[in-house]
């Protein structure tokens, strides 16, 4: 009786393993592998596992290859233990059939997988021919040990599965004409060292028709990509929660076209397109969303550093960006929690349709705009109306003079300086002839990704908002500090803005030519500036604040808010030139008088009442 149940426990365990288990040991050799098990075919320098079980494997195949074709439900474990593999016109590993398939890096050793002949990366184009990677799966695949592995994909891609691909440790190195890893239906990196040289996308998931996959998910490990293309790619939802991340994209941020602000030069439009056709070269892209909540990320990319098509959250972790582009651009939503944000250089820091910070700390240099709510998208996001005068609006509207707001300044002020300003000459200005923007879609402006070019309708229903409610917020602009296309609201947080020198540009761009408000409730700011493009908060904020005009004050110097007892409401050093000086504090009262030093320079405001000082400067483009 007893043998019977062992021998149906054995048959059932058969069943369920949907094939005989047959562990066995590999050799592999040019002269002719051998194996142990007598499921494993040979010929000549190709061999075929066709049974489930746990392989050890070791040799050399000079040009060959080691094939995995098993029944659908088959588990398949390669212990490598000294694998050195060489196809010169396909995949070096091919696994065609199986359940599962785990690929274990024997400690202590090193394991080559390469296809196609050495090549030069850079210079090379792939195969047309040849399809996959040097380590190829059409099932699930995970790797994982405390071995060492090397892919060459000089024909295309270094590891591609056509479906789930989970890295959970071990040394791997990937070279590759192509994408580096790609996981079409998602990519998971838990652990181990990963370097990655590309011709295409570091790593990748581009599954479409599956709304549920095309993720990759980084929980720990280190990465270090250098990429043609993406670094990370997401056809949906890019997650990072650990690790150390190291990116360079599309050569850095060194790499990128010149760009100039075509805003600032009144109708100057000559500044330098980028090629639509050109290859996507961001840090980290997604689809959908990008969720960074910890690990150190580092990035130093042609194109965006962080980018996603849909909503940005970001709630922990380290990331030091430099870019060519945008420090972190999302065409829907962009909300910041926590963490440690740098920006090193960029065009612009942070872009968004919606922007929400409420927490972490922000360090932002950028060459235009620091931080942007937008439309959305890449591009040109203003349009024709508004005026001067009456805003910061379009070209539709009349000349004006000054705008001025209904609060007015009291006090020893200087009144604004507006030599430097000189209003356009529009007898050359192409106006349309009936005054309304041309139909259709706009064109694509220089800098502007073809690809990135349309805006969703969740996108273009809602009015730009940049909302700050906490953190601590450290903006450098040659353009303009805050800038939103709608409301600028803050509610807290700690916030210093460098704005522009010249005078194209403004420390806080409020979108009044579209209905937004400048509104102010809470938090510390003090945003430096020209006085000729100078805007305040509105009227219906309930924090004081004021707008006071300087004489001009370089960089270096000592700026000083002290109120009528002495007591030190701020101080600072300047970082550029300016003239201009806003500032909001819960410190303020209405009825009490402030003066604020710059070096030698002084200027005495009376809080007359909650939002004093002018919002000076010409109208112009609605600028993104």
């Amino acid at each position: 009786m007893k043998k019977w149940l062992i021998s149906m426990m054995a048959v059932a365990t058969l069943l369920l393993a949907g094939s005989a288990l047959a562990d066995g040991s590999i050799t592999l050799s040019p002269d002719g592998s051998t194996s142990t098990d007598a499921s494993v075919r040979i010929d000549g320098q190709t061999v075929t596992i066709a049974q489930a079980g746990t392989y050890q494997i070791a040799g050399t195949l000079g040009d060959g290859a080691l094939i995995v074709e098993c029944s659908e439900n088959a588990k398949i474990t390669l212990v490598m233990g000294g694998v050195n593999i060489k196809n010169s016109t396909g995949a070096a590993i091919q696994i065609a059939t199986a359940d599962d398939v785990t690929i274990e890096l024997a400690e202590g050793t090193t394991n080559v997988l390469q296809s196609g002949e050495e090549v030069d990366i850079a210079a090379a184009t792939e195969s047309e021919e040849a399809s996959g990677g040097a380590l190829q799966s059409k099932v699930d695949l995970k790797i994982k040990g405390k071995g060492s592995l090397t892919v060459l994909g000089y024909l295309n891609n270094g590891i591609h599965c056509t479906k789930d691909l989970k890295i959970k440790n071990g040394n791997i190195s990937v070279t590759a004409l192509g994408h580096g890893i790609k996981g079409k239906n998602s990519v998971t990196v838990s652990g181990g060292t990963v370097t990655v040289t590309s011709g295409k996308d570091g790593i990748t998931s581009d599954e479409t028709e599956n709304e549920e996959k095309g993720f990759v998910t980084i929980e720990d490990g280190e990465i270090i990509i250098t990429s043609a293309g993406d670094g990370v790619s997401a056809e949906t939802t890019l997650t990072v929660t650990g690790g150390v991340i190291s990116i360079i994209s599309g050569g850095g941020s060194a790499n990128a076209q010149q760009k100039t602000d075509n805003m600032r030069g009144w109708w100057d439009f000559d500044n330098s397109a980028s090629d639509d056709n050109s290859a996507s070269c961001k840090g980290l892209k997604a689809g959908k969303a990008l969720v960074i909540s910890g690990g150190s990320i580092t990035i130093d990319a042609q194109d965006d550093a962080l980018h996603t098509d849909g909503d940005m959250t970001i709630s922990g972790g380290e990331c030091i960006l430099s870019t060519g582009d945008d420090g972190a651009h999302a065409a829907l939503s962009l909300t910041v929690l926590g963490g440690k944000i740098t920006v090193l250089t960029s065009y612009e820091g942070l872009e968004a349709n919606q922007i929400t910070l409420a927490g972490g700390e922000l360090d932002i240099t950028a060459t235009d705009d620091g931080i942007n709510a937008n439309g959305g998208s890449d591009g040109f996001s203003g349009g024709f109306g508004g005026g001067f005068g009456g805003g910061r609006g379009g070209m539709g509207g009349s000349f004006g003079g000054r705008r001025n707001d209904t609060n007015n300044q009291s006090g020893d002020m200087t009144p604004p300086d507006n030599n430097n300003m000189t209003p356009p000459d529009n007898s050359n200005m192409q106006t349309p002839p009936d005054g309304n923007a041309p139909s259709g879609n706009p064109p694509t402006m220089p800098g502007q990704d073809a690809a990135d070019s349309t805006t969703t309708d969740d996108t273009t229903d809602k009015q730009p908002v940049l909302l700050i409610t906490g953190g601590k917020i450290t903006v450098n602009a040659d353009g303009d500090g805050l800038d939103s296309n709608g409301d600028l609201r803050v509610e807290g947080g700690d916030i210093t803005v460098n704005g522009p020198s010249n005078g194209g540009n403004g420390a806080l761009d409020i979108g009044t030519e579209n209905g937004g408000a400048g509104v102010i409730a809470g938090g510390t700011l003090i945003a430096l500036g020209t006085s000729s493009m100078a805007e305040n908060f509105g009227s219906t904020s309930t924090q004081c604040a004021f707008l006071v005009t300087m004489n001009s004050f370089g960089a270096g110097e000592t700026i000083t808010i002290t109120d009528s007892q002495g007591n030190v409401l701020y101080t600072g050093v300047t970082v550029k030139s300016a003239n201009s000086v806003v500032f909001s504090s819960a410190d303020l009262v209405v009825g009490e008088t402030y003066t604020v030093t710059i070096g030698s320079t002084s200027a005495t405001v009376t809080q007359s009442s909650t939002v004093v000082g002018n919002s000076n400067g010409f109208g112009g483009f609605g600028r993104h």
